[in-house]
């Protein structure tokens, strides 16, 4: 039995897992379908209606070549919503 860990969140975990497996799932099988993202560009208004839609905690952003630039949290937009 492995030894009990406290993690970012407060939550325990066992010292033990992941299992040897870890890792072995392919990030494109746990990702959502349709694969959601904003571009750069987007507007806040839209970001915050996908982020009500999907119940999202974070949503990725791509520069117009599809590649990551950042992501957006939940509660930055809360800050944003607050703010308004």
């Amino acid at each position: 039995m492995g030894s009990a860990t406290a993690s970012r969140k407060g939550i325990a975990s066992d010292a033990s897992f992941p299992g040897p497996s870890a890792g072995a799932t392919p990030l494109k099988e746990l990702a959502s379908d349709p694969l959601l993202q904003v571009d750069v560009e987007e507007k806040q208004d839209r970001i915050t209606e996908i982020f009500d839609k999907y119940n999202l905690l974070a949503l990725p952003v791509v520069d117009e070549a599809g590649k990551l630039a950042g992501a957006i949290t939940a509660d930055e937009v809360i800050s944003l919503l607050r703010q308004k």
